[in-house]
């Protein structure tokens, strides 16, 4: 709920929040191109290393051969999932670093090669001799869900959720004038970020640190990084160094590619730095993955949602050999955008399904089922011939509690004043068009993440001697300007 209270929350001027145009304290990098990204690192004297990769749907490698690979000119070293030093590291990481089994095109399965060049490793995967074992593929969820089906890694069963259910959704349907029902589906999706993932390491004695080699790697996050590094290589944190300050924009991004946490090894075997660098079609991991909705709802002619019962399939990805019954549908369930109005009569089920479909970014929830709460509100402007602004302020409750009838004022004005920059006229859709025959208009879209809106957010700021507001930071920069904003508040 929105906190009103006190000075901050009866607030009505600002310096900051609401100001447009101001610039924040790595613009002048990024927009003159003096920044450096993780792709763009290099140090002399390194290797390169790329992945082989499951050129199938979903597959198993029965048998490989590396000898010719091996002996071609420039190839320094080649590590398969059968190394000693893969399977140590094996516990510490959230899935191997390696394996002989894949679940979706394009992963990297059972080697990397580390040679003097980009083309000699590529000539070296070449030259390695697989044998697979190709396996049924599962693009689409709802295959699984038909009897005798074949499933990947988890029968569909242990990934459905326990229903989500408030107020009496029964009694809600008897309350509403109309109730209608609609399907929705959403593609598979990946938000490709502008910068490929990968790292560059090299271990070497810090000139201020402990006596030992450090670990210094360039291009990898830093939170997640340290989170997997420091126990697959046995690193403090006086003995991890990172150095890349831009990584690129990402949303919901979650997931560490092996190019970001093999090069260490690959450092540590060969005694020179070694950089493993995706290439774009390395990084098509889906941050949107499919799903598909059925939604009941009711409504009384003003407007006002009555009942809501939903039912998704979601495509949680390609899981891995390291799979487990693990379904985020309750969660999801939880923060629906139907759950976010005034309405409280709600049923919610979800049934998640791992596909050979791609990798998941991350997670399987809101604000990823979003559209459904704007497709619904703009059928019942449609039945109603309501405006569709006002079927969303309908069904917008206060900040006190969902039983808190009014509008925020602050909403109220933000709209009133867009509607106004905008020329927002309303009509039903198709019933205008342009001198040429063309349809136009703008659209409408319901987003209010309760998940995000109770979410805290901390920053640490200094004030220094010259008067000025510092964020201190370790680590590459993501591209969500959080602390910029901090410090200007």
């Amino acid at each position: 709920m929105a906190d009103i209270a006190g000075s901050n929350g009866q607030r009505k001027e600002f310096r900051a929040v609401g100001t447009a145009n101001v610039p924040g304290r790595l613009s002048f990098p990024i927009a003159t191109g003096m920044a450096k990204f993780g792709s763009d690192d290099v140090v002399p004297g390194m290797l390169h290393a790329k992945f082989l990769r499951n050129p199938h749907g979903r597959a198993r490698i029965v048998r490989m051969d590396t000898r010719r690979a091996r002996a071609l000119d420039g190839v320094v070293d080649i590590v398969t999932w059968e190394d000693p030093e893969i399977l140590a590291m094996d516990k510490a990481l959230r899935e191997p670093m390696l394996s002989n089994e894949s679940d979706t095109e394009n992963e990297e399965v059972g080697a990397v090669v580390v040679a003097e060049t980009e083309d000699i490793c590529e000539e070296a995967l070449r030259l390695i001799e697989v044998e697979w074992e190709v396996l049924p593929p599962i693009v689409d969820p709802r295959d699984s869900l038909k009897p005798g089906a074949p499933f990947v890694r988890i029968e569909p069963k242990a990934l459905a959720s326990k229903p989500f259910t408030t107020g009496d959704v029964e009694a809600g349907f008897r309350e509403a004038d109309q109730v209608f029902e609609f399907d929705w589906t959403q593609s598979l999706m990946a938000s490709h970020i502008p910068n490929p993932n990968g790292s560059l390491s090299w271990w070497a004695q810090a000139p201020l640190g402990p006596p030992g080699p450090s670990l210094y790697v360039q291009g990898i996050p830093p939170t997640w990084g340290a989170y997997e590094l420091r126990p697959a290589y046995g690193v403090t944190f006086d003995r991890l160094h990172r150095g890349t300050t831009f990584q690129g924009g990402k949303y919901c991004d979650w997931m560490l590619r092996r190019a970001s946490l093999v090069t260490p090894l690959l450092a540590k075997r060969t005694g020179r730095p070694v950089r493993c660098m995706n290439a774009r079609q390395n990084d098509f991991y889906s941050s949107n993955p499919q799903r598909y909705m059925h939604v009941k709802i009711g409504f009384r002619k003003d407007g006002t949602i009555t009942a809501v019962s939903e039912r998704t399939i979601s495509d949680m990805g390609a899981p891995g050999v390291r799979a487990r019954p693990f379904a985020m549908g309750a969660f999801e369930a939880m923060f629906s955008p139907f759950n976010t109005t005034r309405c409280k009569n709600l049923h919610s089920e979800a049934q998640a399904v791992f596909t050979d479909s791609a990798k998941s970014t991350g997670s399987q929830t809101s604000p990823f089922n979003w559209d459904a709460m704007t497709i619904a509100e703009q059928i019942i402007a449609e039945k109603l011939g309501m405006d569709v602004i006002d079927v969303a302020l309908k069904n917008v409750h206060g900040p006190s509690s969902q039983d808190d009838p009014g509008v925020p004022p602050g909403l109220l004005e933000c709209v009133e004043k867009g509607k106004k920059l905008m020329g927002w006229k309303w009509h039903p859709a198709g019933t205008r068009r342009l001198p040429d025959g063309r349809m136009h208009g703008y659209g409408f879209r319901y987003a209010q993440s309760p998940r995000h809106a109770q979410a805290p957010y901390t920053a640490t700021v200094t004030i220094q001697g010259d008067n000025k507001v510092y964020v201190p930071l370790k680590g590459p920069w993501m591209g969500v300007y959080a602390a910029d904003a901090c410090a200007l508040v």
